[in-house]
């Protein structure tokens, strides 16, 4: 089996948000609301995913935890959603959608975001 085949392909992903409701995040204390809304905006943007273990929340970080713990059990495989948009996009090279993932990343990705955003201003300054 080739590296690649272990990789999320966008056309075998599915997204579903469950319960993003502003009255409902106001019950999340696994991590900062502002955090949690980020990713599922980064999430949003990316393509469709499954599994985003830090575009959800619970309300203590212990649930959090042992939700997630139950996912596992239950088959899902987890991920971050930059790790998803990443896997998605495969390389920089890959022109098409370059430009859009930068983008993404550039935003919502904070300190990986700020190394892409200083590693272009290096590369075409102005």
């Amino acid at each position: 089996m080739a590296a690649t085949d272990a990789l999320l392909k966008p056309e075998e992903c599915v997204m579903l948000l469950v319960d993003f409701q502003a009255g409902l995040g106001f019950g999340v204390e696994s991590s900062s609301r502002q955090f949690l809304l980020n990713n599922a905006v980064a999430l949003a943007r990316t393509a469709a995913a499954f599994n985003v273990a830090d575009a959800c929340g619970g309300l203590t970080p212990a649930s959090h935890e042992l939700a997630l713990r139950r996912l596992e059990q239950a088959g899902a495989r987890l991920c971050s959603w930059i790790q998803l948009l990443l896997e998605f996009q495969r390389d920089w090279t890959r022109h098409a959608t370059y430009e859009a993932a930068r983008a993404i990343v550039v935003a919502n990705g904070g300190g990986y975001g700020m190394g892409l955003a200083y590693a272009r201003e290096m590369i075409h300054p102005g």
